[in-house]
């Protein structure tokens, strides 16, 4: 975790290719901060959060932080929505969160404006993350506990920002 000058080793945990989702365990990391899960997934319009790293070798690895609404459902994907907020390649695996901070998604990936296909075309970046149950079904498949919140608080976005950033980490591959 850059931003706290803390580093540490993870080793893979488990994996799930259809949503692009991987699970991380931080060798000796006792951190007091976690994100706690919503109690369901998000619906059509949610104003959401998202952090991450993105373009590090452009941006720097400081913490980056955008916002959005829910854009919909992806019919032929259910564990995936859209959602307006902005992300750039090093976002994925960044958490989205509701406006009272509680995890709602994972980002997963963005489509470019440009060319989509042959009589398509993106106008703005299509940006999408993986539903928080499908996030919670795939950690009880590996025996990884998580905290659910009913917390209904709505909080400013610096702090909700703050949150994430002290509960979010850069991850390197080697």
């Amino acid at each position: 975790f850059p931003s706290h000058d803390n580093y540490g080793q993870a080793v893979l945990v488990g994996k799930n290719d259809d949503i692009d989702v991987a699970v991380l365990k931080v060798k000796d990391e006792t951190s007091p901060h976690y994100i706690r899960f919503a109690s369901k997934n998000p619906s059509n319009g949610e104003r959401l959060y998202v952090g991450g790293y993105p373009l590090t070798m452009l941006l720097g690895s400081s913490f980056k932080f955008s916002n959005g609404v829910v854009a919909g459902y992806v019919k032929s994907i259910p564990e995936i929505f859209q959602m307006t907020a902005s992300i750039s390649s090093g976002n994925s695996g960044g958490p989205v969160v509701d406006t009272s901070g509680k995890l709602i998604g994972i980002s997963v990936a963005g489509i470019a404006p440009g060319t989509l296909g042959r009589d398509a075309l993106v106008g703005g970046s299509v940006n999408f993350a993986v539903n928080n149950q499908a996030i919670r079904s795939l950690l009880a498949i590996f025996n990884v506990p998580f905290v659910e919140s009913n917390n209904q608080n709505s909080y400013d976005s610096k702090l909700v920002a703050k949150y994430l950033e002290m509960t979010s980490g850069l991850v390197i591959c080697f």
